[in-house]
This record gives C-alpha cells, structure tokens and sequence, in this order.
C-alpha cells in the first residue's frame, strides 16, 4: 500500500466534501421542498428543517475544509501514522505453561455465555424492543435515525436493527441479532480487558461474572443500545490502557480507540460518561508520576484532541439527519431534566439499583459487597491503577450531580464489569490465603459461577426485571389464541385492551399475524372486546386503572367471560350493553 497516496488521497476526498456540502447549502429552499417526496413527503421540507439543513451543510463544509488544510500541513505526522498501523501486528495472547488451565477456562466460559444469551434470543418481544422496531426500525433507514424525538431512539441499533429486518425478516432472533453480536464480543473484551490487570485468574472470574450475570445475559438479547455502550466503554478502555503501556506501538490501539468512541457515541448520548472517564484517566496518570512528565501530558492531550475531534465530526454526521427533522427536540427529554424532590435519596436510590442489578442472580446480593471491599483493599498502591479504576464511578457521580438527575439503574450498566473486576480481586486475595488453592480455587470457583448462573438461567422464564417484564412472556401465546378465536368470527368487530407495558408487544404479535383490530382506545358498540389482565387482577380494576382509564365503561360492559389463562397472563372477552 502507497501510505503517500493514500495520504493525498484523503485530502482531496476532504476537500471533494467540503465543496459538496457548500454546494448541498447553496440550493434554495423552493428546489429542496419537492425533493422530499424522495424520503416521505414534500411537506416534510419546512422552512425550519430547511435552516437547519443549511447550518449542517455550511459547518460541515467548513469542518471538511479545516480537515483538509490541517492534513496537508501535517501530512508527514499523518504519514508517519498509517505507517505504524501497517506497520504494527496483532499480538496473540500467549499462554505460559502454568496458566493455560486459565485460558481453556476462560473458552469454556466463554462457551457458557454465549449458550446463555442464545438462549433467550427467541424469547417474547419486550416492551422496549417493540418500541424500537415500531416506531423506527422498520420503516426507511432514513427516516429511522433521524426521527430523534427523544434517547429512547438508540441510533446504531436502530440502524442495525432497520437491516436486519429488511434481510432476515421480523423474527425475534433477526431482530436482536445485532444486539446478541455485541453481547458475544462483550465476553470476549471482558477476558481481553480484565487480564492486563492482574492475571489470567481475575480474567478467568471476571469472565464467569460477564457470562451469567442476568442483566448482562437479558441485555444481550434485548434489541436495544446498552450493550452497544457497555462493550464500546471496554474497548476504549483496553485500547488506552494499550496506549498507556506501549506509547511507541500504539497507532492502531488509537484506531481502535477511535472506532469505539464512534460507535459508542452513535449508539447512545450517555457513552460521553465512558469517553470522558477512560480519557480523564489516561491524560491524569502522567501528573501523579515521579518525575512530572509534562511533555507525556502534552503529546497525550494532543493525541486526544485529534481522536476525539476527528470522532467528533462522524458522530455529528450521523446525528446530523436527526438534527435537519427534530432540531434539539431530544434535549427535552424527561431523562434530561434534573428531578425534582429529595435528589440526594434519588441519587442513593438509583446507585443501590445498579448495585441490585450488577449482583443479581444465583449468587446473594450481600455476598458480592464484602467480596469487593476486600478486594479494594488489597488493590495495587500505583496511581495508574487506582485512577483507571476510580474514574468510571466517579466521572458518572460527578456529572449526574451536576445535571442534577438521578438515572435509572440501566444508565449504569457499563460499570458492571469494573465492579466484576474488583469483586474478582477480592476472591483471588482470599484465595492466596491458602497457596495450595491458587489454582484449584479459582477453577472451582469459576465452574461454580457457571453452573449455578446456567441453573438460574434455566429455572426464570423471566431472567431479569421481572416487576417490569413479566407481562410480556405470555404476549405471544395469547395473540396466537386470539388469532384462531378471530378466525372462527371473520366478521366481527373487535378490539383488545392491552396496559401498559402489555401493548406495543401486543401491536407487534398483531401486525405480524396480519390483524388489524385496534388496541385500546373507547369500545364501540358492536365490537367484541378482548380484555388482558395479570393473574389475580379482575377486568374491572384494569379498566379503571390510571394505565387505561376507562372508567366510565366499567357498568356498560356485559360480564366478563375468561376465555384463557396463560403463565403470566389471562384474557377476558365481553362487549357493550
């Protein structure tokens, strides 16, 4: 590969953009409107889209055009660069003869995970998921990554759910792919990531953790964006650590670096907490060395201004389609809002439930804390450890409290396996108390993690969440029910009251089965109205609940009649007086 014209290349690709946007902000408004017939309809394209438009084409033409310039004044530092990353090989990890027991150990867990996610891959649409696919994932790419009207649009996973489904159908498992990918290389960046910590024993442990941690296992195959945070929060953590170690073969960990920082972006708002966590801790470190090495906290702050404004500028062009539809329109987003009320016991709150969340499972919650102390404890007194530690939690505290909200438990998600990591520690220190076990204990311990986070898998229909996801497990059985009664009555009116969160899934298993009864809203008379409760709720108490609100319907309805029970669920049928 000619580095040199590839370097020329990019400039005059820079520079071809740049008078491609200027152009693309030169065309006028009455040229622009009818084209919007192209993406949906020519009244799309308003006179505030169309100043939008403009401010995306004008800055990005000016972006391109710094990008060219600023390429060909440093085109030799740039040269130098893809020389390196030709220039620098994948490094396999070399097992020596007394860890590979850890490193088959690691495979098998490996193994176990991805068995465990693939399991639930083809479980009932979850309210979320239906959500996503709903509103945006099946209709126009386009259109689905820029109808950005709140973060409950995960932009990546939207666009890879949107082509998944246009090549592999609307099955559960197609529709989730996407999402079980990245959980799989999840496991795999967990092993890679935790085992320049300590030793392939704290890999070995954390891996267990990874691989049967309920929420971890439900968010691999749930078709939404955390997982897309939580693997790119590791990667470019492993890829600065990688550049911290070995500054002198380092360009392709910064390409790596790079690639996660963009995906991650692209994928929710909130990866800003694992960009600014990871980089504050690369650039710190160097101040707490002896002696103070400033012209290593230069060239490093230098290397992340250009990674980060370069990432900047990719990720601003894959909102920009966002910002031309709805503008700011995701910045009044309630998750956006500081709380009202106690925030301080909001805070708390929200804290504790990721704690919940991380330690869920087979083993007890109170179990996992002590563990954890301990191996705080005994944590390695060098200020790269302890601040490349640190940083995550405290990076996520700080800015929560400065935009004074109180995230769900969900938010904090990607610190999981840094919680791992430390309870992983604790257990090898304790381990060491008996020499002999070294070995023994670890493997024990990680087989232990396995088949007890198998049998908990196995044993829960619902794995995780269950206040909120209980509903949806039976939603698919009782729409097939509903289709064959409906075919018996081809003729008939009908409409079927589904709460909330019972809804979009209900929608979802409809459409797919080509009905088209509505789904809530006021009875008519004439139509047959099929009621979902939970067990031990009446149809009167769902009727008046704040989720559906039709009180007024209540003594209008002849008496219920249970038509089906399901393990979750049961469905009523009545109609009008």
């Amino acid at each position: 590969m000619n580095v040199q014209r590839s370097v020329t290349a990019l400039i005059w690709i820079l520079v071809i953009a740049a008078a491609g946007c200027a152009a693309a902000g030169c065309v006028p408004y009455s040229v622009l409107q009818p084209l919007g017939a192209l993406l949906r309809r020519p009244d799309d394209v308003t006179p505030e889209r169309y100043a939008r438009y403009l401010h995306v084409c004008w800055f990005f033409a000016v972006a391109c055009g710094i990008a060219a310039l600023l390429v060909r004044k440093f085109r030799r530092d740039v040269d130098r660069f893809l020389r390196d990353c030709l220039a620098q090989h994948y490094e396999p990890v070399v097992a020596e003869p007394d860890e590979r027991v850890f490193y088959v150990l690691t495979l098998l867990l490996i193994t176990v995970g991805l068995l465990l996610r693939w399991s639930r891959l083809f479980d009932p649409m979850a309210y979320d998921e239906a959500y996503t696919f709903l509103n945006f994932a099946r209709r126009s790419w386009i259109i689905a990554i820029a109808d950005y009207n709140s973060t409950n649009n995960h932009l990546l996973n939207t666009f890879l759910m949107h082509w998944s489904y246009r090549l592999l159908g609307d099955a559960e498992w197609a529709l989730r792919l996407p999402v079980f990918l990245v959980g799989g290389l999840m496991l795999v960046m967990a092993a890679r990531w935790s085992r320049p910590w300590f030793s392939p024993r704290e890999s070995c442990l954390v891996t267990a953790m990874v691989a049967v941690s309920p929420m971890l296992i439900t968010y691999s195959a749930n078709a939404r964006g955390y997982m897309f945070i939580a693997a790119a929060t590791l990667v470019l953590d492993a890829a600065l650590w990688k550049m911290h170690c070995s500054p002198a073969r380092s360009a392709r960990a910064t390409v790596i670096a790079w690639c996660a920082v963009v995906a991650g972006c692209w994928s929710m708002p909130i990866m800003l907490y694992g960009v600014i966590a990871c980089c504050g801790w690369y650039v710190l470190v160097p101040i707490f060395e002896r002696p103070l090495l400033t012209s290593v906290i230069r060239r490093r702050a230098r290397i992340l201004v250009v990674l980060l404004g370069t990432a900047a500028l990719v990720v601003m062009a894959g909102y920009a389609p966002s910002y031309v539809f709805r503008g700011l329109l995701f910045l009044q987003d309630p998750i956006m809002q500081p709380d009202s009320g106690p925030y301080a016991q909001q805070l708390a709150d929200s804290w504790k439930g990721a704690y919940l969340w991380w330690t869920d499972g087979a083993v007890p919650a109170f179990v996992w804390l002590p563990l954890a102390i301990v191996g705080l404890f005994t944590w390695p007194r060098t200020a790269e450890y302890w601040l490349r530690w640190l940083s995550p939690f405290l990076v996520v505290l700080v800015i929560n409290v400065a935009q004074g909200v109180a995230p769900p438990p969900r938010i904090y998600m990607f610190l999981a396996p840094w919680f791992y990591l430390t309870v992983s520690r604790g257990i090898t220190r304790l381990i060491d108390l008996a020499p002999d076990w070294r070995r023994g204990g670890v493997v024990v311990t990680g087989l232990a993690l396995a088949i007890a986070g198998t049998v908990y898998t196995v044993r829960h229909p619902v794995l995780f969440d269950p206040a909120d996801r209980t509903s949806y497990v039976s939603i698919r059985n009782l729409i097939e029910l509903l289709e064959e009664d409906l075919a018996d009555e081809p003729n008939d009116a009908d409409r079927l009251i589904a709460p909330l969160p019972a809804d979009l899934p209900s929608i979802f298993y409809l459409e797919r089965a080509g009905l088209t009864i509505p789904v809530n809203g006021e009875p008519l008379e004439g139509e047959t109205v099929w009621l979902i409760t939970r067990h031990g709720e009446s149809p009167e108490e769902v009727l008046t609940s704040t989720l559906v609100g039709l009180n007024e319907y209540v003594d209008r309805f002849e008496p219920w009649q249970p038509v089906a029970s399901f393990r979750t669920l049961e469905l009523h049928r009545s109609s009008l007086r």
